[in-house]
Parts: structure tokens; sequence; C-alpha cells
């Protein structure tokens, strides 16, 4: 475990997705390391790994969780703006930590 913020305790897991390895922080609840790999393995946002014609310049993600699609979204549409909103300060601390570099 590790400490990102001085109140967060996480797990921090290393996933392969795509080309690139990164390391992803997340609270210890729920089911969240199935809705990871969910959306990271496509399963969330099908439609976008058929549709190549579609090419936005803006993606709103409102109630991005940790940020897991804001980094399936970046892998499909490298040149478009993200914005990512999370109204639970918790879970902004990590969706903060885990976008930090994309």
């Amino acid at each position: 475990m590790m400490k990102i913020d001085s109140h967060l305790t996480e797990t921090l897991e290393q996933y392969k997705f795509s080309d690139c390895e990164f390391k992803l922080a997340f609270p210890l609840s729920g089911n969240i390391e199935s809705h990871i790999n969910s959306v990271l393995n496509g399963n969330e946002y099908p439609i976008l790994q058929k549709n190549w014609m579609f090419k936005p310049s803006t993606i709103i993600d409102i109630g991005a969780n940790i940020g897991a699609a804001a980094l399936y979204f970046r892998k499909f549409y490298p040149l478009t703006t993200i914005y990512c909103f999370e109204p639970s300060l918790k879970t902004f601390s990590y969706l903060e930590y885990n976008i930090k570099n994309i």
C-alpha cells in the first residue's frame, strides 16, 4: 500500500494497456478492480473500437471515478482534450493521481 495523499491509502497496481505500462491507484473497496479491467479491456466502450471515423476534439467524462475511462479514451484519441469531473473528493484524489501524465 502507498499513500498518495495524507488521507488516502490505496492499492497501486501495475497495468499494461495498449503499448504502455503504468501504475493505477484505487481504493480498496467494492469490485473496482473488475470495473477497471472491464474499462481497459474495451468492454465498457466497445463502439469506440469499431468507429474509427469518429474523431472528437473534446471528451467530457462526468463521473470520471479514478480515471480508467480517461486512460482508455486517450488510447483511441491521443490528440483529444479530455475533461474529467468527479464529485467525490476522495475519489477525485485518485483520479488526479492516475491521469497526471496523460
